[in-house]
């Protein structure tokens, strides 16, 4: 999910293309300065 510039919540669909423990390389579905959220799901 991330957080719009109206600060209301949207769900997007990511796209990651390698994984290590708790990091993720996304490739696709954020674009820079997305505010992700990522605790308390």
């Amino acid at each position: 999910m991330v957080v719009m510039s109206d600060n209301k919540v949207a769900i997007r669909q990511i796209r990651a293309s390698q994984t290590v423990d708790d990091k993720w390389l996304v490739t696709s579905g954020l674009q820079e300065g997305d505010r992700v959220i990522v605790a308390g799901v």
